[in-house]
C-alpha cells in the first residue's frame, strides 16, 4: 500500500508542470522550412529515451491528468473524466460501486494507428507517450485504424465524433491535439536504425501502408484548435519521461512551415543563450542570440513575464557584432520565467521561440554523504522506517536526510545516484516525481527507507540540479560471485555502478527480465530493464555494466540500456554448474559452457579417488555443456573428482578443479536382492512393480538429462505399481526412498 500512495501523489504533483522548452531546445532549426526544417526538427527529437507499452500506463496518467481533478484521467474522444485506476488490465478497481460498467474502462489509443506501418507495442514508435491518448475501450475499437478525416455519423459513445467506414473525426476540442499527434509521428519516425518512416499523406484508406491522413483536414484543424494548457502540459510531462518534445505544440507555425504554404521569415534569431544555466535568486539573468537579416537595421527586444500566456514585460536588447543581449533582472526562487525575442528590420519582423528557465530554490540545509547513509551495513544508520512485508512496517523517525551525487541510472521516475566511487557510495531514489538525465548533478532532501533490504530514499522535500553532463563515476569492476544471492559481499554495491568482465551466459532470458551470468567465480542475474529487452545467448561471453541491486530476495545487475551489454572474448575456464551421481556406474557433470568436444571425452582428464576407475565418458545432448562417465567400483561414501585439461571452444583449459561428493548408489547388479525389487526391467507394458523389505516412502524416475519425469510419496507400503504410460521409451533412472532415508538408484530401461 505504501508504495501505491506515494505514487498517487507523485502524479498530483506531476499535473503541476507548465513550462516551456528549455533554452536552446530548437537551436538549430531557426530560419528553416519545408523537408530542411523537419529533417532539423528530426535531429532534435529522434533518439528519445524509450519505455515499454506496460509503463506508459504510468506516464498518461500523468500527462492526461484532469485538472480539476487530479485523480481522474481526461479521455480523448469522448472528453470524459474518469478515475485514473479504472482502466484494462492490472488493477483492482471496483467499477461497478463507482457507477461505470467495464465497457468504460480506458485503454491506450494509438493516434497513429499501429497498423499503419506495422509497428505493433513494441519501442520506440509503438510506445511512444507522444502518440498514445487515453481513449474509452469501446471507442477505441469504433475508431479502430481509420484515418482522420471530416464528415460521416455521430458515434454512438463519443457522441461529439463523427466516422465513415474508412475515416474517424474527432470532437472539435481535440482536432489540433489529434494533428499535432499525427504531424510529431511523420517527423519523429523516418526510417533510421529499422524505425518506421511514416507519412503525413492527403487521402484516407492508407491501411496497411506506413501513411495517415488526410492531410488537408488535418492542416485545418492545427489551425482551428491552437494548443493550450493541457495540450502543452501533456508535452512537457511526457518530456520529463522521454527527454523529447512534440515541436507542433511547442510551434504549431512548424506545421504550415512544412506542410502547408508558409515560408520562414529573412530575420534570423538563432544561438540563443542563457547566463547562468541555474540563475539562483541574487542572479540577474543574460539572453543573448545571434541576429541577422538580409536587409535593414535590426533591433531586438526580449518580451518575458511568469506565464506563457502573458510575456508583456519588455526589455531592450543591445548589439555588438551581431551578438544582441539583454539582461532580465533577479527574480524570486522558485519562479518559473517565460521569455521570447522579438526582432525587426524595419520592414519585416520575427520573434523566436518561447523558452522558460526557473530560479533555483537555494539549498540550505546540511549534506550527508552517501556513504555515511549506507553506514556499511545492512540496515541504514539513517533509516526513517523498515519494511519487511505489505503488513509490517517499523517506523523509527529518523526524519529527512540531506545528500547529493551524480545520476547513474534513470528509470521513470526512480533513479540512482553516486558520489565518488566503490563500494557504499550509491543509492536508490525511489518514484522521486522528477527525471533526470543521466550526468545530472543533484542535491535531494528525503527519506530513507529499508524496502525489503534495499536502502532507498524516498518522499523527497527538495530536489535540485546543480549541473548537467558530468562524466559518470567509473564503473567498479567486480566479480559475478560478489554479486551472487546470498552472498554478503552483495550489500556493499548496492546502488553503485558495477562492471563485470568475460561473463558468460549461462541461463536465457526468463521471466520479469531476468537472465545469467558467470565469469567463472560464480553465478548472478542480470536484469533487464523495462525500456528494453535483451536477448542473451547461452554460452556467449558479455562485459556487462549497470547498476548494482536488491530485490524480490535477489541481488542483481540492472542494466540501464543495450550499450551496456558489450560482446567479449571468453578468458575464463569452464567451470561444473550440475553434479550428478547418476547409478553405481555413470555421473552426469553439467558445465557452465560449451566444450571442447576432443578434450570434455578424454578419460584421462577426470580422476576419482578410493579406487574408482574412470571407463568411458560421452557428450549428453546436444549443446556441448554435458557429460556423463562411465566408472567402475563406486559405492557409498565419499569421493573426490579433479578434472584437469577440459577446455571450452576459446581453448580455456580447467586446471585441476576438485569437486568432492558423496555417493548413495548401489550398481544395476545389486539392485534386484532379496532387500529391494524393481521389476520388470526393460519394462514392455508399461507397468512398474516395486517391492520392498523395509517401507517405500518415495519414488523419483529422471531421465538421462536429469529431468524428473515422475515423483510419488508413499506410507508404510512395500510393494507399489507404477503406470509408466505418459512417460515415452528410453533410458531413465529410478531414485527410490526407503524408511531408513537411504536412496537406492538404478537404471530402468522402458520400451
Amino acid at each position: 500500500m505504501k508504495k501505491t500512495i506515494l505514487f498517487l501523489g507523485l502524479l498530483i504533483a506531476f499535473s503541476q508542470l507548465l513550462i516551456a522548452q528549455p533554452t536552446g531546445y530548437y537551436n538549430g532549426c531557426e530560419g528553416k522550412d519545408g523537408a530542411v526544417l523537419k529533417a532539423a526538427l528530426h535531429g532534435v527529437i529522434k533518439g528519445h529515451v524509450e519505455y515499454s507499452y506496460t509503463d506508459v500506463w504510468n506516464i498518461l496518467q500523468q500527462s492526461d491528468e484532469d485538472p480539476s481533478n487530479p485523480g481522474n484521467i481526461m479521455l480523448i474522444y469522448t472528453g470524459r473524466s474518469q478515475d485514473k485506476y479504472f482502466r484494462d488490465r492490472g488493477t483492482s478497481f471496483d467499477y461497478a460501486a463507482a457507477g461505470y460498467t467495464l465497457s468504460d474502462a480506458w485503454n491506450r489509443e494509438h493516434v497513429w494507428a499501429k497498423s499503419h506501418g506495422d509497428f505493433g507495442t513494441e519501442p520506440p514508435a509503438g510506445c511512444d507517450a507522444h502518440n498514445l491518448k487515453p481513449v474509452d475501450r469501446t471507442v477505441n475499437t469504433s475508431r479502430y485504424n481509420k484515418d482522420f478525416a471530416e464528415g460521416g455519423t455521430p458515434n454512438v459513445e463519443a457522441t461529439e465524433c463523427n466516422s465513415t467506414s474508412s475515416s474517424w473525426e474527432p470532437r472539435d476540442a481535440v482536432k489540433g491535439d489529434v494533428a499535432r499527434i499525427i504531424f510529431y509521428m511523420a517527423t519523429r519516425y523516418e526510417g533510421e536504425n529499422g524505425e518506421p518512416d511514416l507519412e503525413a499523406v492527403d487521402k484516407v484508406n492508407t491501411y496497411p501502408l506506413a501513411e495517415h491522413g488526410k492531410l488537408s483536414d488535418l492542416l485545418k484543424w492545427n489551425e482551428q484548435d491552437p494548443p493550450d494548457d493541457f495540450e502543452r502540459n501533456r508535452n512537457n510531462v511526457i518530456y520529463t519521461w522521454q527527454k523529447n518534445r512534440n515541436p507542433f505544440i511547442d510551434h504549431p507555425e512548424f506545421v504550415n512551415l512544412i506542410w502547408g504554404t508558409g515560408i520562414s521569415n529573412n530575420i534570423l534569431i538563432s544561438n540563443i543563450e542563457l547566463t547562468p544555466l541555474k540563475p539562483t535568486p541574487e542572479d540577474p539573468i543574460k539572453i543573448s542570440a545571434n541576429i541577422s537579416s538580409d536587409e535593414g537595421t535590426i533591433s531586438a527586444s526580449i518580451a518575458w513575464g511568469t506565464s506563457y500566456e502573458q510575456v508583456s514585460s519588455t526589455i531592450d536588447m543591445s548589439e555588438n557584432e551581431s551578438v544582441f543581449s539583454g539582461t532580465i533582472p533577479a527574480q524570486p526562487e522558485g519562479t518559473t520565467i517565460y521569455y521570447k525575442i522579438n526582432a525587426t528590420n524595419g520592414t519585416d519582423a520575427a520573434s523566436s521561440f518561447t523558452y522558460s528557465f526557473k530560479i533555483t530554490v537555494p539549498f540550505a540545509g546540511t549534506l550527508t554523504s552517501i556513504y555515511d547513509i549506507q553506514g556499511q551495513t545492512n540496515i541504514s544508520p539513517m533509516a526513517d522506517r523498515i519494511v519487511v512485508s505489505p503488513n509490517s512496517t517499523q517506523e523509527l523517525g529518523y526524519g529527512e536526510v540531506s545528500t547529493s551525487g551524480i545520476v547513474t541510472g534513470v528509470f521513470g521516475t526512480s533513479f540512482y545516484i553516486q558520489s565518488g566511487t566503490g563500494a557504499w557510495n550509491g543509492v536508490y531514489v525511489y518514484d522521486s516525481g522528477y527525471s533526470p538525465s543521466l550526468g545530472d548533478s543533484v542535491i535531494i532532501t528525503a527519506i530513507v527507507s529499508e524496502f525489503y533490504e534495499l536502502t532507498e530514499m524516498c518522499d523527497l522535500t527538495y530536489y535540485s540540479v546543480v549541473s548537467s553532463n558530468n562524466p559518470l563515476p567509473q564503473a567498479t569492476e567486480v566479480t559475478t560471485k560478489a554479486l551472487a544471492t546470498g552472498n554478503a559481499d552483495a550489500e556493499q554495491y548496492e546502488g553503485v555502478l558495477v562492471k563485470v568482465q568475460s561473463a558468460s551466459c549461462t541461463e536465457e532470458l526468463g521471466k520479469y527480465g531476468l537472465w545469467k551470468v558467470n565469469d567463472g567465480s560464480g553465478e548472478c542475474y542480470i536484469h533487464n530493464p523495462t525500456t528494453f529487452s535483451f536477448s542473451p545467448t547461452v554460452a556467449n561471453v558479455y562485459d556487462i555494466t549497470g547498476i548494482a541491486t536488491y530485490n524480490y530476495n535477489e541481488s542483481k545487475i540492472d542494466i540501464r540500456t543495450i550499450d551496456d551489454v558489450v560482446e567479449s572474448q571468453d578468458i575464463f575456464a569452464p567451470t561444473v554448474r550440475n553434479f550428478l551421481v547418476a547409478d553405481g556406474n555413470s555421473i552426469k557433470i553439467d558445465f557452465n559452457e560449451e566444450l571442447n568436444t576432443t578434450t570434455a571425452i578424454d578419460t584421462l582428464n577426470y580422476v576419482i579417488n578410493n579406487g574408482v576407475k574412470v571407463t568411458n565418458v560421452s557428450i549428453v545432448g546436444f549443446t556441448n555443456t554435458s557429460v556423463k562417465i562411465s566408472v567402475t567400483g563406486l559405492t557409498v561414501g565419499d569421493y573426490n573428482l579433479v578434472i584437469n585439461g577440459v577446455e571450452d571452444l576459446a581453448g580455456n583449459a580447467m586446471d585441476n578443479v576438485s569437486v568432492d561428493f558423496h555417493s548413495e548408489c548401489t550398481g544395476i547388479n545389486d539392485i534386484n536382492s532379496d532387500m529391494l525389487k524393481v521389476f520388470p526391467n526393460p519394462v514392455n507394458n508399461n507397468i512398474l512393480n516395486i517391492s520392498s523389505v523395509n517401507n517405500i516412502k518415495k519414488v523419483e524416475i529422471s531421465n538421462i538429462a536429469g529431468q524428473i519425469v515422475y515423483r510419488n510419496q508413499y506410507f508404510n507400503e512395500k510393494n507399489i505399481v507404477i503406470n509408466l504410460d505418459n512417460i515415452t521409451k528410453g533410458l531413465y533412472f529410478t531414485k527410490i526412498y526407503t524408511q531408513d532415508n537411504e536412496a537406492v538408484i538404478s537404471k530402468l530401461i522402458i520400451n
